[in-house]
């Protein structure tokens, strides 16, 4: 994750990072995750992303285009989001999502 205002070069590298297989994020955005606290902790940024749009009736070919993911890699994180959440269906982790205060 890097921010839109990040320079050429900042944006340049995280490409090259993530096409190397690298989890990508912007030191400005990792400071703000480490302050944040709360029941969603253990959600990332993608998963709490996907379970907004879910849960405004999105489907996954949706979410997936709206993220830049394909449909297969939302169902992926959709797995671990139910692992995270000990949920089975996509209603449930909606549900367990606005529980936690994740989806306000």
């Amino acid at each position: 994750y890097i921010p839109k205002s990040a320079s050429f070069q900042e944006i340049a590298g995280a490409v090259r990072a993530a096409a190397a297989g690298s989890v990508v994020l912007h030191p400005s955005l990792a400071g703000r995750l480490a302050r944040s606290g709360g029941a969603g902790d253990d959600l990332s940024g993608h998963e709490i992303a996907i379970l907004k749009l879910l849960s405004a009736g999105a489907a996954y070919p949706e979410v997936g285009a709206r993220l830049f993911l394909s449909e297969r890699t939302v169902r992926r994180h959709m797995n671990v989001i139910f692992a995270k959440l000990g949920c089975t269906s996509q209603a449930q982790a909606v549900a367990e999502g606005m529980r936690r205060g994740v989806l306000d």
